[in-house]
């Protein structure tokens, strides 16, 4: 029951948690892309405007350079101390070359001009000729570097060239400032996913599994059990008619056994009072030959004797036209009493039919059903009887038997010859004198 329970609660934590998982690596995804394309974008986008910033510096600068100008510098050497000036405040590694490579101005000794930083400046004159774009840009990938050529004509420098290396390390620094902000924004979504789980299950998959739980165990037949979900919503509603439910099934299961336990005595009394005699209690007629047809089997395959004993009151007539019926059943009763107390808890004792009775004898011969019919006939003889008027009276029986062994018993063609046999030796009993036991003769054998 657990295990199925628990198989539901599974699924939904493993769905969720691929959800999760997709949601943390949707977001990545989207936030590291945007915002790497976004930093490198910003660091061109610096890049170029302190360049063209600069230009636009050294331009203006260029013009107080002249004749007429505010720095009337007599030479070379003078004015690529004044154009350092300008350069130096705004960026780092630099350097002015010529077109054949020659070095006129560097910031540092390790700033070198090698030839293809020399075909670029060279293309950044030619740009400017064509396009009257004021600077060329490089970007080397494998060094994370962007180089600049601005062509200096304006500086009375001929047709140098400014190269600028602008370090794009700084996009390194916010890379992992970035991968930093990634790692707060998954924790953040996690624990908020963490957070919407627990709730999640709090809400929804507990009450399910109490309701699935519940469930089963009314299935098993336990109706005692409840669901504790007291909430306002449609699941409490839906805990609260489930309680409903378990409490009706409860109460129809209880009057449906109630019925079921009357119906069960009705049927066990029906079924005694279909085997038994209504005045006597002893077993009725047709049980006798049902009985009596499974003892002949059982004699017949276990090889034991079986003994049969018909028994007849003496006079009962007479004790009804004396002392009345009703005085009639009372003696059948008593006398039913005795012969089931001096009977064996084997034997099975019967009314015949009027005032005869009859008791199987199981596993006895002649001798031994002989005893046993002479313990009745005794038993019957020394009881006395009261009537309802306070008169005791004292009735005898007469009985006759039969016993048979198992060859015997297989030449029987049915039961009526054992009772015959028996009915016989009842009637010998009576002939010779009555309150005596006779015992079947064929042929001379007991």
């Amino acid at each position: 029951m657990i295990g199925r329970s628990s198989s539901i609660s599974i699924k939904v934590s493993v769905l969720y948690v691929l959800l999760a998982i997709i949601n943390i690596a949707f977001f990545t995804v989207m936030i590291f892309e945007n915002q790497v394309d976004l930093i490198v974008d910003n660091t061109k986008l610096n890049a170029k405007e302190l360049v063209s910033a600069m230009a636009s510096s050294l331009k203006k600068f260029s013009s107080e350079l002249g004749p007429d100008g505010v720095f009337r510098a007599k030479n070379t050497e003078e004015r690529i101390r004044e154009a350092d000036k300008v350069i130096r405040p705004l960026v780092k590694d630099y350097c002015i070359f010529s077109e054949s490579g020659r070095i006129i101005l560097r910031s540092s000794p390790d700033v070198s001009v090698p030839d293809s930083y020399v075909q670029d400046g060279l293309k950044a004159i030619t740009n400017r000729d064509f396009t009257g774009k004021e600077f060329y840009l490089t970007i080397r990938e494998e060094t994370r570097e962007m180089y600049f050529y601005v062509p200096l004509h304006e500086f009375q420098l001929g047709n140098s060239i400014l190269f600028i290396r602008y370090g794009l390390k700084d996009i390194g620094k916010r890379l992992r400032d970035l991968y930093v902000m990634i790692v707060v924004i998954v924790i953040v979504i996690a624990v908020f996913h963490f957070l919407f789980a627990i709730l999640l299950f709090r809400i929804i998959i507990r009450p399910i599994q109490l309701l699935y739980r519940g469930s089963i165990e009314i299935a098993d037949g336990n109706f005692d059990v409840r669901v504790q979900i007291d909430r306002g919503d449609e699941i409490g509603a839906l805990g609260r008619a489930f309680n409903a439910m378990a409490e009706s099934i409860q109460d129809k299961i209880q009057k449906l056994s109630e019925q079921m336990k009357v119906i069960y005595i009705s049927k066990e009394k029906i079924e005694k009072m279909a085997i038994t005699d209504e005045l006597t209690g002893l077993y009725n007629r047709r049980q006798l030959f049902k009985q009596l047809e499974i003892e002949v089997k059982r004699s017949i395959r276990y090889s034991n004797p079986l003994g049969f004993i018909m028994i007849d009151v003496d006079f009962f007539k007479s004790v009804n036209d004396t002392y009345g019926h009703q005085t009639g059943d009372t003696v059948l009763k008593e006398i039913a009493a005795s012969i089931s107390k001096s009977c064996r808890e084997v034997d099975f004792v019967a009314r015949y039919g009027g005032e005869e009775f009859a008791v199987i004898a199981s596993s006895a011969d002649s001798k031994k059903s002989h005893l046993i019919a002479e313990r009745i006939r005794k038993a019957v003889e020394k009881r006395r009887i009261r009537c309802s008027d306070g008169i005791e009276i004292a009735v005898t029986i007469s009985l006759g038997l039969v016993s048979y062994g198992r060859e015997e018993l297989k030449r029987i063609e049915n039961l009526d010859i054992l009772v015959n046999a028996a009915d016989e030796a009842l009637y010998r009993a009576k002939e010779s004198g009555r309150n005596r036991t006779e015992v079947f003769q064929d042929d001379g054998k007991d």
